[in-house]
C-alpha cells in the first residue's frame, strides 16, 4: 500500500471534474506531509515496492496518468518543505530566547550592584549594541565596521570591515593600513589614495559599528569571568556587566592590566560613581583585565551633605575632596565649625579638631587620615517647622502655619474653615509628638488591683499616644478659655466624623452597629442585637465610652451617647472547678507535712 492515495482515474471527457479531483488529492497529501504523519503510517521500502509492481500491471495510458499525478505531489513536497523549515526554525528561535531570558536563581552574597550571579558563559551570551557613541579620538583597529563613500564623477560607496592584520581591501585600491588611526587620519590616507585612481574625488568615511572583544574581571568577584564589551565602554562598564564585583571591592584602587603598551594602571572610579568624573574611567582596549582589591581603610562623612556615610581612604584625601565625593554640603549646614574626630597618636583615644569651612581657602586643605570621622553640623533653628496638621471634619483639613508660644487652638480652627455639621466633638483629639512616651508593658506584670504600678500601666494603655487633656467640645460650644490651649509645632487636631450609632459586641446573637435612639437603655440595645449568647455574663455587662476609653458598668450608666460600645463579657469556664482543685492540692500538702511530723515524733519515741 503506497503512503498516499492515488488518485482516481476519472473519464478524459470531464476536465472539471478531474482537476477538482487532482487538487483535492494533492491537499490531502500536502497535509499529511505537513502534519509529519508521512514517516510514521507507512514503511517507505515496502510501500514503493508494491506501488511499482502495482503500477506495471497498468496500461500504458494509465501509467502515463499515474506518473502525472506524482509529479503533481512531487510539486506540493517541494512547496511544503520551505514552509515546514521556516515554521521549525520560528519554532526553536522562540524556545532560545525563551531560555536566554529565563531569570538566573539569586544568592545571598552581596554584589556590588545588587546583581545576580550568573555563569561563566552567561555574560559572553549577552547581546550587545552596537550603537553607542564612538569616544573622542576614536582609533580604528581589527573589526572595525568603515563606511567609505567616493563622490566623483560617478558616486560609488563601501562597507568594509577592518581585517585582523588592521588593514581595509578596498576594490581598485588594495590593502590600506588603518590600525590606531583616528576618523581623521583615516580620511586623510584615503583621500590620498583614492586620488590615484579617481579625479577631484570627495571621500567620506563613517563608522558603522564598534569591534567588540573581551576583558577579565577578577580579584574581588565571586570568580573570574570575562565580559564582552565595545571600545566605546569603560572600566566601569565591564564591571557592571560582569554582575560578580562583591560590595567589598575597592572602588578607588582599581588594576586595569594593559597589553599595548604592556602597562598597569590605578584608576579611582569613585569620583566617576558620585560626581560623573570620569577622567580616570578609561576606555576600554584588547587585551585589557580589571582586578580589585578588597576595600580596607576609609572615613566617614556624617551631617549635612548630599551623601552621608563612609567613604574609602586613600592617603592623598583632603577635608575638601572627601566633601567633594559627599556631594557637597547642604544649605543647612554649619560652616564655621566644622569638626574632624581623630585617632590621637597612641591609637587608644580620639580628639576632635574644628575647622571652620566659610571663609577657608582651598590652599589651606587639611589632610584627613584613616578612621577620621567628619561631622558637618545643622545651622540651629534653620527652617523651622512651624506648622500643625488638621484632619476630619473641617471645612479646609491641611497644614497650616503657627507662631510658637501664639498660636493657639481657636485660632487655628477658625483659620481652618471651622468645623462641619458632621463633627464629632466628643471625640475631638489634640496630638503631639513631642509628648508622646513609649512604656514596655512588661515592666508592670501584675494584675493585683492594689499594686499602683499595674493600675499606672492600664491608665497609660488606655491613653493615646502623645494625645493632650482638652475639651474640644466646651471649647467650641461654650467657649472655655481653659481648653484654648497653645499649640506647637507638630502637632495633629484631628475630629473625626460623628458616629450616629451604638457598638455592641461580645456574647450576643448579633453583634454590630444599631442606629443611636436617646430612649434606649443598655438593655434595649442588647435587645435589639438579639439578646444574649450562649455563655453571655450578664452580670458584668459594661459601656466603654470613645472619647476616654473609660469602662463603666452598665447599672451606672444612665445615658448612652453616639459611639458608645457595649460589651457583654464570656463566663468563666467552670471557675468552681479550679477552686475546688486548689483547696485539694493545699489539703494533700498540711496532710502531707502532718503525717511527715507524726513519723518522725514515733521514730524517736521507739528509738
Amino acid at each position: 500500500m503506497l503512503p498516499f492515495r492515488l488518485p482516481r482515474i476519472l473519464d478524459s471527457t470531464d476536465n472539471n471534474a478531474k482537476q477538482t479531483a487532482k487538487e483535492q488529492h494533492v491537499r490531502k497529501n500536502l497535509h499529511i506531509l505537513e502534519s509529519g504523519r508521512f514517516a510514521n503510517q507507512c514503511n517507505l521500502a515496502k510501500s514503493g515496492q508494491k506501488a511499482m509492481q502495482k503500477l506495471l500491471t497498468y496500461s500504458p495510458v494509465r501509467q502515463l496518468r499515474w506518473l502525472k499525478n506524482l509529479l503533481l505531489l512531487a510539486c506540493g513536497m517541494l512547496t511544503v518543505s520551505p514552509l515546514t523549515a521556516q515554521v521549525l526554525e520560528s519554532r526553536f528561535l522562540r524556545e532560545t530566547q525563551l531560555l536566554q531570558n529565563t531569570p538566573l536563581s539569586s544568592i545571598d552574597t552581596a554584589l556590588l550592584f545588587g546583581g545576580m550571579r550568573s555563569s561563566p558563559t552567561t555574560s559572553l551570551s549577552l547581546p550587545l549594541s552596537s550603537q553607542a557613541l564612538a569616544p573622542p579620538n576614536y582609533t580604528v583597529s581589527a573589526g572595525d565596521g568603515i563606511f567609505i563613500g567616493i563622490a566623483s564623477q560617478t558616486y560609488t560607496s563601501y562597507q568594509l570591515t577592518v581585517t585582523p592584520e588592521g588593514k581595509l581591501i578596498i576594490p581598485r585600491i588594495g590593502e590600506v593600513s588603518v590600525h590606531s588611526l583616528t576618523l581623521a587620519q583615516l580620511k586623510e590616507r584615503l583621500k590620498e589614495k583614492f586620488s590615484t585612481v579617481y579625479r577631484r574625488a570627495e571621500v567620506s568615511v563613517a563608522l558603522l559599528s564598534l569591534r567588540t572583544f573581551e576583558v577579565e574581571v577578577l580579584g574581588e568577584t565571586l570568580y573570574p569571568t570575562k565580559v564582552r564589551v565595545t571600545a566605546a565602554e569603560r572600566v566601569s562598564d565591564a564591571i557592571a556587566k560582569s554582575g560578580v564585583v562583591l560590595k567589598t571591592a575597592a572602588l578607588r584602587q582599581v588594576k586595569l592590566k594593559r597589553t599595548d603598551p604592556d602597562t598597569t594602571l590605578i584608576l579611582d572610579l569613585l569620583p566617576y560613581y558620585k560626581i560623573l568624573d570620569a577622567r580616570s574611567n578609561l576606555y576600554l582596549k584588547e587585551g585589557d583585565a580589571i582586578f580589585l582589591t578588597r576595600r580596607i581603610d576609609s572615613v566617614s562623612i556624617l551631617g549635612e551633605v548630599k551623601y552621608p556615610g563612609n567613604y574609602e581612604y586613600l592617603p592623598s584625601d583632603s577635608l575638601y575632596r572627601m566633601l567633594e565625593l559627599a556631594g557637597g554640603t547642604l544649605e543647612t549646614a554649619y560652616l564655621d565649625a566644622v569638626e574632624i574626630i581623630r585617632f590621637s597618636d597612641d591609637k587608644l583615644s580620639r580628639k576632635s579638631l574644628y575647622v571652620n569651612l566659610s571663609g577657608y581657602p582651598k590652599e589651606s586643605n587639611v589632610a584627613l587620615r584613616r578612621g577620621d570621622i567628619v561631622m558637618v553640623r545643622r545651622i540651629p533653628k534653620i527652617f523651622p517647622e512651624e506648622t500643625v496638621e488638621v484632619r476630619g471634619e473641617f471645612r479646609f483639613p491641611g497644614v497650616y502655619r503657627i507662631e510658637p508660644k501664639k498660636t493657639r487652638l481657636r485660632d487655628i480652627i477658625q483659620l481652618a474653615g471651622g468645623l462641619t455639621e458632621k463633627a464629632s466633638l466628643e471625640e475631638a483629639v489634640v496630638i503631639r509628638s513631642s509628648a508622646a512616651r513609649f512604656i514596655d508593658p512588661r515592666v508592670f506584670a501584675s494584675d493585683n488591683p492594689e499594686d499602683d504600678d499595674a493600675q499606672y500601666l492600664k491608665a497609660r494603655l488606655r491613653e493615646r499616644t502623645g494625645r493632650m487633656s482638652v475639651n474640644i467640645k466646651a471649647l467650641v460650644l461654650e467657649n472655655a478659655e481653659s481648653e484654648n490651649i497653645l499649640l506647637e509645632p507638630n502637632d495633629i487636631i484631628e475630629v473625626p466624623r460623628f458616629r450616629n450609632y451604638v457598638n455592641v459586641i461580645g456574647r450576643v446573637i448579633e453583634p454590630g452597629n444599631i442606629e443611636y435612639q436617646s430612649n434606649l437603655t443598655v438593655k434595649d440595645y442588647i435587645r435589639l442585637a438579639g439578646g444574649f449568647g450562649k455563655r453571655a455574663d450578664e452580670g458584668r455587662v459594661s459601656v466603654i465610652k470613645p472619647n476616654t476609653g473609660d469602662v463603666i458598668e452598665a447599672s451606672k450608666v444612665k445615658t448612652l451617647e453616639p459611639g458608645d460600645t457595649i460589651l457583654v463579657p464570656e463566663l468563666p469556664r467552670k471557675p468552681w472547678l479550679q477552686a475546688a482543685w486548689e483547696i485539694v492540692r493545699d489539703g494533700i500538702v498540711v496532710i502531707g507535712s502532718i503525717a511527715t511530723t507524726v513519723l518522725v515524733v514515733l521514730s524517736i519515741i521507739r528509738g
